[in-house]
This record gives structure tokens, C-alpha cells and sequence, in this order.
């Protein structure tokens, strides 16, 4: 059997949850059934982890810093058009509204399917009733960001929940020691959130809601990891260390930008902490879980679907600081409840969240694509 020529496009620079996925999923196919070649931005963090799998890479104009324009998009059109033709490409994979798009342009008068990997909870308004027309099959990264798209497409959907890899999370904490590197005492309890710093992710509703905690227990500091990417994330990220600073509790606080590998600092946390305001998934449910660690989350989007209230986490509304200050609390002055949740969400994502069984369900879904009477 001879494997199909798939084209996995990507258009984000950063390296966030959704392009680890990506990236994991793209160099998870079986390369007896398919043969992936990607097409993704010229610069950034995602491009150099891709480039690391050693898959085929064509980097394109097409990432958040380069140049758009009228012309500048018939120019990225060719070259995916001549992409595909070099490499006789029998189905798209695209993530992205404008990479769907583009790949989309890219395959026009070509009988080529396209599967759309839809793993933001956002609305586009019109957008979510137009982009779908141009997808064979949609894969929902959750029931939540199913519920966006139209049911007029219902036949195309399927929701698979992003999978993780034991592996990987084992060998890459043993890294290096997260708390030698950043001078922290063992018998600091340290609370914190992984992720990109943006107003969607809420982190100040954490350093609000830490503030007083940080005062009250002297053993206790918070950690945020990740970095703003667009201005008002950079702005939003300087509001957060204003209010560190108003409140006098730098040295309990620590900013440790982006980091590569992240796996010793979850292994390093005490309580991992999702305060989303809107989130389809939340890939660090499943690295804290992985790693034995409670988790104090806001009950939005795809959260309680991943994740249950006093069994793996404890769940609180979102943008609720003193909800958020309390579940922190509890866990704070109750060691045997962390184990408790950090042992049952350990158990629970080895179960449910297993990497090889996700990699079967997406080979499906790109068979029932590629099968699909067009």
C-alpha cells in the first residue's frame, strides 16, 4: 500500500499547547499509511521544534510577523500550489482558519480533502458557519469547541481529546532540577501556571487571588511560566508585575519566562493552577495529571470535560478571585488532598489520554477523509 502524501500546514511562530499537539500528532502518523510534509512559518520557536522531528519543512511567509497583502497572498498560494503538485499531495491537514484557508487556495481545482483540526473555543461569528464548507472532516479538540460549529455540519465532526506521552513527560524532568536552577528550598510550596500570558488565560485573576495567600503562608510562592506574544498580552503581562510590585510580594513571585522544556517545572510544582477565562482544552490538565499534580481550574469551555471537581481537581468559576483564593487555600493546608488528586488524575490520564489510541482515532478520521466521495 503506498502511503498518502498528507500536508500538515501551520501559520503560528509560537510553541504553545495547540502546536505541541500538532507537532506530536503530525510526527505520530504512521509513515507506512501516511507520508506528512509540512508547511509552516520562516521564523520562531515553532519552526525549530518542527524542524527537530526531521519531517520535511517548507517554511512559507504565512506566520503572525510576516507581511500580508493582496500580492503577497497570490505569492504564498503558488508556492503552496506548487507544494503540492512536487508532492503529489492526496489530503490537507490544517489547524487554522487561514491555514485551512490557504491550503485551501492553494488545492483550488484540485480534488484534494482537507481535514480541519479545530482547537480554539473562540467564535468568528459568520466565520463558523462559512469555514467548515471547505473541510471533508473536522476533528473537535473537545464537545465545547463542537458546540461553535454550526450543526448543519454534524456529520463531519468527530471530538477527540488531545492525548499525551509518558515517555516523553519521564525522560524530560529528570532535565535538570527546577528548584537548584532557580535557588528554591524544598519546603517551599510552589503554586503555578504554564502557559502563554494573555488576558484569555488569567493570570491576574491568579496573582490576585495568590497575593494574600503568599502573605499568610511564608513557605508559599507563586510561579508563572510562559510569555505574552501579541502587544496587549505584553501589556497585560506588565499590569501582572505592576500588582506584584503594588502589593510588595516580588520575592514571593517568580517569572520565568518561556522554557523549552517545562517538564521539571511541573515536576517542581506543588499545585498547578488553569485560571482560563476560555480554553477548548487545556493541554497542561493532562501534563499536570501525568505528573501526579492537583490542580486548581476554572470551569470553562472544555476544563470539565478533561476534568472532575474533587477527583483530579478542584473546579471553580472562572474569574472568581475569591473562589480561586480558597481552593488554593484548601490544598495549601492539606497535603493529603493533593496526593489524593494528584494520584487520582495520574491514574485517570493513563487511562483515558493514551497516545496510541489517539494516533489510531486521527488515522480514522484521515481515511474517512480521504475516503470520502467528493
Amino acid at each position: 500500500m503506498t502511503a498518502a502524501n498528507v500536508l500538515c500546514l501551520a501559520n503560528h511562530e509560537r510553541l504553545g499547547g495547540g502546536e505541541k499537539s500538532f507537532i506530536e500528532l503530525v510526527n505520530g502518523l504512521d509513515r507506512q499509511v501516511f507520508r506528512p510534509v509540512v508547511i509552516g512559518p520562516q521564523a520562531g520557536p515553532f519552526r525549530e521544534a518542527m524542524e527537530a522531528t526531521g519531517l520535511k519543512y517548507y517554511p512559507l511567509p504565512i506566520g503572525e510577523s510576516a507581511k500580508s497583502g493582496i500580492f503577497g497572498l497570490f505569492s504564498k498560494v503558488r508556492a503552496i500550489r506548487k507544494i503540492i503538485k512536487a508532492e503529489q499531495i492526496t489530503l490537507l491537514y490544517a489547524c487554522t482558519i487561514k491555514s485551512l484557508l490557504l491550503g485551501r487556495l492553494g488545492s483550488c481545482g484540485k480534488r484534494i480533502p482537507a481535514i480541519w483540526h479545530v482547537r480554539t473555543i473562540k467564535t468568528h461569528g459568520l466565520l463558523d458557519w462559512f469555514i467548515p464548507v471547505f473541510a471533508a472532516r473536522i476533528i473537535a479538540i473537545s464537545a465545547a469547541v463542537k458546540r461553535k460549529i454550526p450543526d448543519f455540519y454534524e456529520k463531519r465532526i468527530v471530538v477527540l481529546h488531545n492525548a499525551i506521552d509518558l515517555a516523553e513527560a519521564t525522560q524530560k524532568s529528570i532535565e535538570f532540577d527546577f528548584r537548584k536552577r532557580y535557588n528554591i528550598n524544598p519546603d517551599i510550596l510552589l503554586m503555578g501556571v504554564v502557559g502563554r500570558i494573555a488576558p484569555e488565560k488569567g493570570q491576574e485573576y491568579f496573582v490576585r487571588a495568590g497575593a494574600g495567600l503568599v502573605k499568610k503562608y511564608p513557605q508559599v510562592k507563586m510561579v508563572f511560566c510562559g510569555e505574552p506574544f501579541l502587544e496587549v498580552d505584553k501589556r497585560y503581562l506588565a499590569g501582572v508585575k505592576d500588582f506584584v510590585g503594588r502589593e510588595n510580594i516580588g520575592d514571593k513571585v517568580l517569572f520565568t519566562g518561556y522554557l523549552d522544556n517545562i517538564w521539571p517545572l511541573v515536576a517542581a510544582l506543588d499545585i498547578i493552577v488553569v485560571p482560563s477565562l476560555r480554553e477548548g482544552f487545556g493541554r497542561i490538565l493532562l501534563e499536570a495529571m501525568i505528573m501526579a499534580k492537583p490542580i486548581v481550574a476554572a470551569r470553562v469551555g472544555g476544563i470539565p470535560e478533561i476534568i472532575h471537581h474533587d477527583r483530579e481537581a478542584l473546579l471553580v468559576p472562572p474569574a472568581d478571585t475569591e473562589a480561586l483564593s480558597g481552593a488554593l487555600e484548601k490544598l495549601i493546608k492539606d497535603e493529603t488532598k493533593r496526593r489524593q488528586l494528584g494520584d487520582s488524575g495520574q491514574e485517570y490520564v493513563r487511562e483515558n489520554f493514551n497516545q496510541a489510541v489517539y494516533f489510531h482515532n486521527i488515522a480514522k478520521v484521515f481515511h474517512s477523509g480521504l475516503n470520502r466521495d467528493r
